[in-house]
C-alpha cells in the first residue's frame, strides 16, 4: 500500500523532471553565449539567471547579474553543469527561497521570459519544472523508505 502510493506520487513526479531535462538539453552554446553578451538584460531574463545560479548553488553565494555573467562565462561548462544537476541535493529552505523570491514574480514564467530571451525561457521552465518534481519527490522518499522497512520486516 505504502509502496504503491509512493510509485503513484512518483509516476506524477516524473515527467515534471522530463520536461526539465528537454528544456535543458535544447541549450546549446550559442544560447549562453547570447545570455552571457547582455550588458543589462530585461529584469525578467536577470532575474531567472539569478533563481538557476542560486538552485545551482543550492542558496550559497551571490546572485547579481555580474556573478551569472561570470558562471557563464565558459558556456560549454554550465550547460554540463545545469544538464547534470541532481534537484535532490537541493535543501527545502533553498526551495522556500526561491518560491518567496523568484516564483511569486508576475513576470517569472517561460513564455514572458522566452519572448525577450529563449535560453532565459527554458531555463525559467527548468527551474519551475525541478521544483515541482521536488515538492512531491520529498513526499515519496519517506514512504519509499518505510515500504522497504516493511519489506525487510516481511522477509525476516
Amino acid at each position: 500500500m505504502i509502496k504503491d502510493d509512493a510509485d503513484a506520487e512518483l509516476a506524477i513526479a516524473l515527467p515534471a523532471l522530463k520536461k526539465a531535462k528537454e528544456c535543458v538539453d535544447s541549450l546549446d552554446k550559442n544560447a549562453i553565449i547570447e545570455l552571457k553578451s547582455m550588458g543589462s538584460p530585461p529584469a525578467s531574463v536577470e532575474s531567472v539567471m539569478a533563481c538557476v545560479l542560486y538552485m545551482l548553488n543550492n542558496g550559497k553565494g551571490k546572485t547579481d547579474w555580474e556573478t551569472v555573467r561570470n558562471e557563464i562565462r565558459n558556456p560549454t561548462q554550465f550547460i554540463q553543469r545545469v544538464q547534470s544537476f541532481d534537484v535532490q541535493t537541493l535543501s527545502e529552505k533553498t526551495l522556500k527561497n526561491v518560491r518567496d523570491t523568484w516564483f511569486k514574480k508576475a513576470d517569472y514564467n517561460p513564455k514572458e521570459v522566452g519572448t525577450k530571451s529563449k535560453p532565459a525561457g527554458q531555463l525559467c521552465e527548468w527551474t519551475l519544472a525541478l521544483e515541482q518534481f521536488q515538492k512531491i519527490n520529498k513526499n515519496v522518499i519517506p514512504k519509499k523508505a518505510k515500504a522497504k522497512e516493511m519489506d525487510d520486516k516481511l522477509k525476516e
